[in-house]
């Protein structure tokens, strides 16, 4: 059993998992990764530590736009989550570096019998340092339980993008919203001032996500934070508004976080690919507007 379980999932923690138990090798993945700026502007991943079924591939300097930047891909050859899994992914951002940390896939969390699947994952971005934190969707099978932790800490004049897909089932299997729990927190502090608290449950069976004034007709939710102290916040928020919703395929909203702290943006479509790509409109638009360059994602869905 694990401790600090949010109430929601209390009844789960209780269950005995029948195959290997949490703790086994492979079942409590870890990463971490610290991200260094060098004297001559590069960035390098200066300490990287994976635990299976996690591995790490990096430090990659392939972006064309932004060459000063260090890409990482965490991978998870197991293909997903099971029942008893825990993952931490722990993220260091120092001063002036500027870091891309994404994923080789979806997150597929698989149905289960007992227990549940967690995630704990920590971010730190120090004094003027640059962190896109953007991972592949999260895909959540016919009876999967997952539990969501994200704890943000940002320092003075430093940046994050940071974005999330979540997947109701394999919808080209026609299955949605079949899953047993979904439950997601997130927290994130600017300068020791907490700027935003999200905490949500989705129980399906209990009330339905597509009622109206939820999701309605729409499977598929996105969301971005883009956080930092080089722009003007309610013009960046009206532009990465207008650019986001230029397609038919979504419908987007977006605000402005508190002490001007950047934008929050949030989507609704039918499509994981649609929801991505509205994603990466506003990615593209950032990039824009911080550095005067585009962002070409060159994967294909």
């Amino acid at each position: 059993m694990r401790n600090n379980v949010p109430q929601s999932f209390q009844e789960y923690n209780q269950e005995e998992v029948d195959q290997l138990p949490s703790g086994s090798p492979g079942k409590d993945g870890i990463v971490e990764a610290v991200f260094t700026a060098r004297d001559d502007g590069m960035t390098n991943v200066s300490y990287q530590y994976a635990r299976p079924p996690f591995h790490l591939m990096g430090d990659l300097h392939h972006d064309e736009q932004l060459q000063h930047l260090s890409t990482l891909y965490i991978q998870n050859p197991s293909g997903g989550m099971t029942q008893g899994d825990h993952h931490e992914v722990d993220i260091k951002v120092q001063p002036e570096a500027q870091a891309n940390v994404t994923t080789q896939s979806s997150t597929k969390v698989y149905g289960m019998e007992a227990n549940y699947a967690n995630s704990l994952t920590e971010i730190f971005v120090d004094n003027n340092g640059y962190l896109e934190y953007m991972p592949d969707p999260i895909i959540l099978y016919k009876n999967s339980r997952f539990h969501k932790r994200t704890d943000i800490k940002l320092e003075q004049g430093s940046t994050l993008l940071l974005s999330d897909i979540l997947v109701p089932g394999r919808l080209a299997r026609n299955e949605f919203f079949e899953f047993d729990k979904y439950h997601s927190q997130l927290t994130i502090t600017y300068d020791d001032n907490k700027i935003l608290t999200d905490n949500y449950v989705l129980t399906p069976e209990n009330t339905d996500p597509q009622r109206d004034g939820f999701m309605k007709d729409f499977h598929v939710f996105g969301t971005m934070f883009i956080i930092s102290d080089d722009f003007d916040s309610h013009e960046v928020n009206d532009r990465i508004y207008t650019h986001v919703n230029e397609t038919d395929e979504i419908i987007a909203a977006s605000s402005v976080l508190p002490y001007n702290t950047g934008v929050a943006l949030q989507i609704l479509g039918h499509t994981a690919q649609s929801v991505q790509e509205g994603i990466d409109r506003a990615w593209n638009k950032t990039r824009n507007i911080l550095f005067n360059v585009d962002r070409r994602r060159k994967r294909t869905y």
